[in-house]
């Protein structure tokens, strides 16, 4: 069961930049999607603070904060449309996370 979900977790990011996010939501199970989501907005964030100067470094964060919510304000859209009870679902987690992750990514621009 590990390998297999390992295989799916594997697949799942790498898959993450080649499709339509609200395409890649559907097409894996909602721990990978959770899971893998959480990774990728950790990969970002990191980037933003690894910036050369404190400028880059604000200018980055502003930046993917503009990215996010545009990314929350899809998966909103999404909740209004038509979907499965399970796609529902997954989308009203990964809304309730990513809402925290917008609060992170908003609380470090501003400091």
């Amino acid at each position: 069961m590990r390998d297999t979900l390992n295989k799916i977790m594997n697949t799942a990011n790498v898959a993450y930049g080649n499709a339509e996010r609200k395409d890649w939501i559907k097409q894996y199970p909602s721990q990978v999607v959770i899971a893998v989501d959480s990774v990728k907005w950790t990969e970002t964030t990191e980037d933003c603070l690894s910036q050369e100067t404190p400028e880059d470094c604000i200018g980055a964060m502003y930046d993917w904060f503009d990215i996010f919510v545009a990314q929350l304000s899809e998966l909103t859209d999404m909740i209004n449309g038509e979907l499965t009870p399970i796609e529902r679902k997954r989308i009203v987690a990964l809304i309730t996370q990513d809402v925290h992750y917008r609060d992170i990514i908003e609380q470090l621009k501003n400091d």
